[in-house]
């Protein structure tokens, strides 16, 4: 997994504006289901701003700890480190811990967080190659997550499943997407669905249980409506059935600059439970996990 950031862009077959387009960023997420505890810390790298979001939900008692910082973010800085942030705010490092797992060490404010994840599931690689894209992702879906994380009131151990994802490379200015994954003891999943204003229509399924993993067929319909973010839906497929069930929702926002800005997000996340079968041509699994699914239209 290279960073893309580090590459030259081939400017001459993705435009000449095609650098201000380029982007990178490390995502890791946990849900401990015992406690009912979830965690998603993301750092990103552009040419014209770094980010980093940091959010604990507590899902059982509808506690929601969040912030997000406009800050320098380095990729790769020292051999086996990911990502470093640092600022005012705190500090984010996301660093190797051999060859498939990794270290995550959070602190902003109250939010503690020492955690390490190491991969259950293979590592799941597409690109999305065009003449105006060249878009990579790179994904664990399936890891098991331990640590400590503290939102203010002292540390909790956190045990349970975790996914991390480094997606890089040349993106279009407009994207409008449909994303889901989920996890259960033994099986995972993710699902995509992702327009791009080169029409361009980019979309995958891919299911892990018991030990084995396969694509499914595709496209995907998601039934979410965002005008009623908190009703269940389904998401269908040739090979899938699925109904999903918000646990939580959170709707955001960003304007970079306020006024006439060069990024532009609507962003939808939701914690969901997810139940239902998927055909797999040998015979019919039984989905039933909890996961994180993203709606959101892009200009950025």
């Amino acid at each position: 997994m290279k960073k893309g950031n580090s590459r030259a862009v081939a400017w001459r077959r993705h435009g000449p504006t095609a650098f201000l387009r380029l982007k990178e960023w490390w995502s890791f997420e946990g849900l401990d289901p015992a406690r009912r505890l979830y965690f998603v810390f993301l750092a990103m790298s552009s040419p014209i701003s770094d980010y980093v979001s940091l959010t604990v939900l507590d899902y059982a008692g509808g506690r929601r700890t969040a912030s997000e910082h406009i800050t320098r973010v380095r990729m790769g800085a020292d051999p086996g480190q990911l990502v470093s942030a640092g600022g005012d705010w705190g500090d984010l490092v996301f660093r190797r811990d051999g060859d498939d797992a990794w270290v995550i060490d959070v602190r902003d404010g109250s939010l503690r967080a020492g955690l390490r994840q190491v991969a259950r599931a293979p590592l799941q690689e597409n690109r999305l190659l065009t003449r105006r894209i060249d878009y990579n992702i790179a994904q664990f879906p399936l890891n098991a997550v331990s640590g400590t994380l503290d939102v203010g009131e002292g540390p909790l151990p956190f045990e349970g499943y975790g996914y991390c994802e480094n997606c890089w490379g040349v993106q279009t200015r407009h994207s409008a997407a449909n994303w889901l994954h989920f996890w259960a003891e033994e099986s995972a999943g993710i699902l995509l669905d992702c327009h791009y204003d080169e029409g361009v229509h980019h979309h995958y399924a891919w299911l892990w249980d018991q030990g084995s993993g396969r694509y499914l067929a595709t496209p995907l319909f998601f039934g979410y409506d965002p005008r009623c973010p908190r009703d269940g839906w389904h998401v269908r497929s040739p090979q899938l059935e699925l109904e999903v069930t918000p646990l939580s929702h959170h709707a955001s926002t960003m304007r970079i600059p306020p006024l006439l800005p060069y990024v532009s997000i609507d962003y939808h996340e939701l914690l969901v439970e997810v139940r239902g079968t998927a055909s797999t041509g040998t015979g019919v699994v039984e989905v039933e996990g909890i996961g994180k699914y993203d709606h959101n239209f892009n200009f950025w």
